[in-house]
This record gives C-alpha cells, sequence and structure tokens, in this order.
C-alpha cells in the first residue's frame, strides 16, 4: 500500500489507525461526488439556460402569429380579392375562435360588391361593433344584418 496523503497522516494523531483510512476514503468519495455534483449543477446551468432559450423562442413564435393576425385584421386580403361577404365571413370564423362569440352574418343578396371604400367602411365598423361586444355585453351572441337602407 502506498503512503497515506500527507492530510490524512496529520488527521491520524486524531483518529484511530483502523478508521484513518475509512476517514480518508470518506473523503476521498465526497470529494469524488462533490465533483460530480459541480458537473451536474454546471448540466443544470445549461440545460436551465437552453429551457430559458426555448421559452423565448416560444415566446417569439406566438408573438409572430399574434402580429399576423393583427396585421390580416388591420388588412384582411380576403376584403378586397373576394369582396365584404367572404371577408366577413373570414372574420366572424375567426372571431369565434378568438373570443367563443357567436355571430349570425345576414347579408342582402344584392349587395355582392361595393365600392373598395364602402367595404372598408362597412367591415371596420363591425369590427369595431363586434369588438365592443365582446369586451362590454354579457351574451355571446350576436347578429350582423347588413342590407341596403333609403
Amino acid at each position: 500500500m502506498s503512503a497515506p496523503p500527507r492530510r490524512a497522516t496529520e488527521i491520524s494523531a486524531t483518529v484511530p489507525e483502523r478508521g484513518v483510512w475509512a476517514f480518508c476514503k470518506t473523503i476521498l468519495f465526497y470529494r469524488h461526488f462533490l465533483f460530480d455534483v459541480g458537473i451536474l449543477h454546471r448540466i443544470l446551468r445549461h440545460v436551465q439556460e437552453a429551457k430559458r432559450a426555448a421559452d423565448c423562442l416560444k415566446l417569439v413564435d406566438e408573438l409572430w402569429k399574434e402580429l399576423r393576425t393583427v396585421s390580416r385584421l388591420l388588412h384582411p386580403p380576403l376584403l378586397h380579392e373576394a369582396g365584404l361577404s367572404l371577408a366577413l365571413g373570414w372574420y366572424l370564423e375567426g372571431l369565434a375562435e378568438r373570443s367563443g362569440l357567436n355571430v349570425t352574418l345576414e347579408l342582402d343578396l344584392h349587395l355582392l360588391r361595393l365600392s373598395p371604400d364602402v367595404e372598408t367602411a362597412i367591415f371596420r365598423i363591425v369590427q369595431e361593433a363586434l369588438t365592443n361586444i365582446h369586451r362590454h355585453a354579457q351574451n355571446k351572441s350576436a347578429t350582423v344584418r347588413i342590407t341596403e337602407g333609403a
């Protein structure tokens, strides 16, 4: 057997001879254990940093989806491409998914296509009215009726 480490020989004065090696083994075990805990701590720190990075990426993804939704609500492509009827149908479906508000749409059939400015104005009025209903009314249903008036 090799000589015990210097520190162990200093301790041997206070510990019975047979217990010195057990004590040294215990110290070495815990030294390795603490080393392993140090490695484990560093790994955990990297895992936590990776989790934070993943959370940030998830947040960026959610913000991107929200930005796209807001952009489509502000400038719905269907309004100019397909007209008021289809754009309102698309908007009402999305509103029902986002808010749980059930809206019935009633349009006069002869209002197939109006001028772009009029269609945009009507779309914005419907958006604002339904937003107010969603925010302030207790009711979870509404009816949008658009007819040609005098």
